[in-house]
């Protein structure tokens, strides 16, 4: 799994990228220090473009959200997360996301709420 960050700020996104590489930060003290500068600099607007790709053998599949209102997003997802646990059957365990099936459909279901999915 890879995951990649890009913001608003060319020269933001290329410096964090040019502290990856030196290897200064690795770990817990990354996260650390992303969380605590991503506290204190408020760059860009509010719009988010979110893309995921999921590859098993030969298949790949690809889906791409985009919106306004990155934190408002994050809590609808989290509130649907809740609904399905509380009023649909989900095995027990720990889980990603995409592994239960009632929430096969959570992308469409932002999308009264200006989320845009792309498939």
């Amino acid at each position: 799994m890879t995951t990649r960050l890009c913001l608003d700020s060319r020269p933001v996104t290329a410096a964090l990228f040019a502290l990856r590489r030196t290897g200064l930060i690795r770990g817990e003290r990354r996260q650390r220090f992303l969380t605590g500068a991503f506290g204190r600099l408020h760059l860009g607007g509010d719009s988010f473009a979110i893309r995921a790709d999921a590859r098993h053998g030969d298949r790949h599949a690809t889906l791409a959200l985009t919106g306004n209102g990155q934190s408002r997003a994050t809590g609808l997802v989290a509130a649907h997360v809740v609904r399905a646990l509380v009023t649909q059957r989900v095995p027990s365990g720990v889980h990603h996301l995409e592994q239960l099936t009632a929430l096969a459909d959570l992308p469409e279901r932002l999308g009264p709420h200006g989320v845009t999915a792309t498939r």
